[in-house]
């Protein structure tokens, strides 16, 4: 039994020296400069519209804004369409990261310098219909301390939203379902809806009710002035115009 545990013993020992001497070369210096770079590392997201063929790959480099007008419709060569861009920031040689979205789980990815364009890396999201979780884990891409992880961080980029495009968000714009994008899902009814879109016309109906009460206020408040002043200014008006013509008359004699 004693042999046995002596020997246990010594495969464990053997197992530490081994991982401290593989990890040797990997000092507190190096670490501090990994770890440096790593918390430098950020991400984030951009939805933007991009323009599409007529079997909607996209047209890269064209602006929406550069197609004419006219060109826009059913039997046009050109459309739109919504997309959502992940931007990984700041990643150096040093160092590498892996990507995975978790509430999928359909997404993994590593991504190392040579990936980058000067350390920035785009990635177009396959879609516009799910909000995902991109866990983004940043690990030591340097010989002596490669494979250790550094940083862990995650982000969140949203889904279009179905609500945004319907006619009672063209009234209900600072509902939170009405959104373009969001980063959780809309919970809402249509009675609800319904609800906020009779409020809001009733309080459209106040405010034109209001203006045109305070119109009439101010005319039955002020209306004895304007008189006096309007008989005013006619009365100076004529008796300029009686002045000028006695004048005329009195230049002609």
């Amino acid at each position: 039994m004693k042999q046995k545990k002596k020997m246990i013993l010594f495969c464990v020992l053997c197992f530490l020296s081994f991982v401290i001497t593989a990890n040797a070369e990997c000092d507190y210096e190096t670490q501090v400069q990994l770890m440096t770079y790593a918390y430098n590392v950020n991400a984030n997201y951009e939805t933007k519209t991009i323009v599409v063929d007529e079997n909607e790959n996209e047209i890269v480099g064209m602006d929406p804004s550069e197609i004419p007008e006219e060109e826009m419709g059913q039997d046009s060569k050109y459309g739109l369409m919504s997309a959502i861009e992940l931007e990984i920031r700041n990643i150096t040689d040093s160092i590498y990261v892996v990507v995975k979205e978790k509430n999928l789980g359909i997404e993994t990815f590593t991504i190392t310098y040579a990936d980058t364009t000067d350390g920035t890396y785009t990635y177009r999201i396959p879609d516009t219909n799910n909000i995902r979780n991109y866990e983004i884990t940043v690990y030591a891409e340097n010989q002596d301390c490669y494979g250790t992880e550094l940083n862990k961080f995650s982000v969140v980029t949203p889904k279009k939203n179905s609500y945004h495009d319907s006619t009672a968000c063209l009234y209900l714009t600072d509902k939170y379902y009405c959104q373009e994008y969001v980063t959780s899902d809309v919970n809402v009814s249509d009675e609800e809806i319904g609800q906020e879109l009779q409020k809001y016309f009733e309080e459209g109906k106040k405010k034109e009710e209001g203006q045109e009460q305070s119109e009439e206020n101010f005319w039955e408040k002020y209306q004895t002035f304007i008189i006096i002043g309007a008989s005013v200014v006619l009365l100076i008006g004529v008796g300029v115009a009686v002045v000028l013509i006695i004048r005329k008359r009195r230049k002609v004699l």
